[in-house]
């Protein structure tokens, strides 16, 4: 069965078009989220994780959210110099972070306590640095909530 790259281009294509207000919504009441065709409760969103590109001009950020394992929701936070967040994006992300369950992840049989927790998953953020992460996302030069290697 061959990949299908057509399909893969034009939904890169269009989603890059839709503006993230558009593709984001969170539901306070029932605290469902929804990004595009996902959906899933807030309660259930335990992994946050930091990405970064470097390009020759600037520092690209991005948190990936997602439930252990699957990546649900790629959030756009600053390409360069610019905050690529609304406030109303950002209003909602954060309301559906402060219900999240987001830890860093261990190994519960090597490490019960998360001790080493940091060193083995250095690009992933608890819930208060992702909840300030989306508040107030670095600037290029400022220093990262990450052990960036």
């Amino acid at each position: 069965m061959d990949f299908d790259w057509l399909g893969l281009a034009a939904s890169v294509a269009v989603n890059s078009l839709i503006p993230l207000d558009a593709k984001f919504e969170f539901d306070r009441t029932t605290n469902i989220a929804r990004f595009g065709g996902e959906i899933v409760h807030a309660s259930m969103i335990n992994d946050a994780r930091l990405e970064v590109e470097f390009t020759l001009r600037s520092r690209n950020l991005a948190v990936v959210f997602g439930v252990r394992g699957v990546s649900r929701l790629v959030l756009p936070l600053r390409k360069g110099d610019t905050d690529l967040l609304s406030d109303n994006v950002r209003d909602r992300v954060i309301a559906m972070l402060e219900v999240s369950t987001i830890e860093i992840p261990f190994d519960k049989k090597y490490d019960p306590k998360g001790k080493f927790a940091r060193s083995g998953s250095p690009t992933h953020l608890t819930r208060a640095e992702a909840i300030e992460l989306v508040r107030n996302p670095p600037m290029p030069g400022e220093p990262l909530p990450i052990n960036w290697p």
